[in-house]
Parts: structure tokens; sequence; C-alpha cells
């Protein structure tokens, strides 16, 4: 009878994409969604103001490329 502790059954690696969902998880406990614009939805902190979240966010969005 083979285990889910069984040490002989051949392990999955940590995947990269397995990592980056836990993360996201993470933040999304220690934050809420807030909408910036028609289709746009952006993260805020729990003590952080989102007013000036969105501000900061538009600001980046509409500053020329520059490279």
């Amino acid at each position: 009878m083979i285990k889910e502790n069984d040490p002989m059954i051949p392990r999955k690696g940590s995947n990269d994409d397995e990592i980056k969902m836990m993360k996201q998880r993470e933040k999304e406990m220690k934050g809420r969604f807030v909408k910036a614009g028609i289709k746009t939805w952006i993260l805020v902190g729990n003590h952080e103001d989102a007013e000036k979240r969105i501000a900061r966010f538009n600001e980046r969005i509409n500053q020329p490329l520059t490279r």
C-alpha cells in the first residue's frame, strides 16, 4: 500500500509557478483590490491609502516610455 508520506515515492520538485502563486496569495491576504480604471484593479495594502496608491499607479502608467 502506497501512502502520501512514503519516502520511496518520487516527489515532484517545487515549480516556479507554484512559488509565484503562493507569494501572490500572501499578498492578497494582506491587502484588497481597488478599481483604478474601467478595467483595471490594483492591489492596495490594508493600511495603505487607496487614493494615493491609485494616483501613483496612474502617474507610472501615463509616463512616456524612456529607453
